[in-house]
C-alpha cells in the first residue's frame, strides 16, 4: 500500500508538471524568468506550510547544506539547459533528448544507489522512449539539428538524472520538506539574473498563473515527487515521470487547442503501458 501511494504521488506530480508548457505559453516572460518565479514562490510556500505542519525543524539542514546547494544547482541547470535547447532545436527534439534522463538514472542507479536494474524497468524505459519519440516526431521534423542545441538537451537530461539520484541519497538524511525548500531557494538564487529580462509590467493573468505554477506545480508537485521517491527505486520514479509529456499533450489540447495526431495517441499508449509494467 505504501508503494502504491508513492506511485500515485509521483504520478500526480508528473501530471501537474505537464501543465507547465501551457503556463509558459500564456505568461509574457522569458522561460528562464518563469522558472525563477516558479522556484521562488514554491520555496516560500513550502516554508510557510512546513513550519505550520512540522515546526522549525524542517529548516534545519544538520550539516548537509552543501548537498542542498548541489541539488538546487542541478535543478536550475536542468531548466536552463532545457530552455536553451528549445531555442536552438525543435521543441519535440528537445523534449525527446531531455527524457533520456531516466536512462541515465537506470544506468547509474546500480553503482551509485546499489539498485538492481529489473527487467520490467528496462522494458518500461524502452517503451517510454519510443512513446516520447512518437509524440515528438512532428517536432523533430520541423527544423534542422543544431549541435549546440543537442548538447544543451543532453546536459538538461544529465542534470535531471543527477537531481533524481542525488535527491534519493539526500532523502535518507533529511525530510522531503527540507530538501525541497532549500533546493528551490538555491535554484531561485542561481536563476535570479533572469529578472533583468523583464521589459514591462506583468498582467494580472500572468501574476495569477505564476502564483499557481509556484504553489501547485512546484511547491505541491515536487514535494509529492520527493515524498514518493523515498519509498521507490530511483529508476521506478524516473520512469513514472514519463506521464509528464503525455499529460502535457492533453493540457495542450484542452487549453491551447493543439492537435492530437495518430503518433501522439500511439506514443501515449506506449507510455501508459510502461507505467503499468512499473506499478503492477
Amino acid at each position: 500500500m505504501k508503494k502504491l501511494s508513492a506511485y500515485l504521488h509521483i504520478g500526480l506530480a508528473s501530471i501537474l508538471w505537464g501543465s507547465n508548457g501551457v503556463i509558459v505559453n500564456l505568461v509574457e516572460l522569458h522561460p528562464t524568468t518563469i522558472a525563477f518565479f516558479r522556484v521562488l514562490i514554491g520555496g516560500l510556500t513550502l516554508i510557510i506550510v512546513s513550519v505550520l505542519v512540522k515546526g522549525l525543524e524542517t529548516l534545519k539542514v544538520n550539516g548537509f547544506f552543501k548537498r542542498l546547494v548541489v541539488l538546487g544547482a542541478l535543478l536550475a541547470a536542468g531548466w536552463y539547459f532545457l530552455f536553451q535547447a528549445m531555442k536552438l532545436i525543435p521543441i519535440g527534439a528537445a523534449v525527446l533528448i531531455n527524457y533520456l534522463a531516466p536512462v541515465f538514472v537506470a544506468v547509474l542507479a546500480p553503482s551509485v544507489l546499489h539498485e538492481r536494474l529489473e527487467k520490467k524497468i528496462a522494458i518500461a524505459i524502452v517503451l517510454s522512449i519510443l512513446g516520447v519519440f512518437l509524440i515528438s516526431y512532428q517536432g523533430l521534423g520541423s527544423g534542422g539539428l543544431n549541435i549546440l542545441g543537442i548538447i544543451f538537451g543532453l546536459l538538461a537530461a544529465i542534470s535531471y538524472g543527477g537531481f533524481v539520484i542525488y535527491s534519493k541519497q539526500t532523502l535518507a538524511m533529511l525530510s522531503y520538506y527540507t530538501v525541497a525548500i532549500y533546493s528551490y531557494l538555491v535554484s531561485a538564487l542561481i536563476l535570479s539574473p533572469s529578472l533583468l529580462l523583464i521589459k514591462s509590467p506583468l498582467s494580472p493573468n500572468s501574476l495569477i498563473l505564476l502564483f499557481l505554477m509556484g504553489v501547485l506545480n512546484t511547491g505541491v508537485a515536487v514535494t509529492l515527487y520527493l515524498k514518493g521517491l523515498r519509498s521507490l527505486k530511483a529508476q521506478e520514479a524516473a520512469t513514472i515521470t514519463y506521464l509528464e509529456p503525455l499529460s502535457a499533450i492533453i493540457f495542450g489540447y484542452f487549453m491551447l487547442g493543439q492537435e492530437i495526431s495518430i503518433g501522439i495517441i500511439l506514443g501515449g499508449a506506449l507510455i501508459l503501458t510502461s507505467q503499468y509494467l512499473v506499478v503492477r
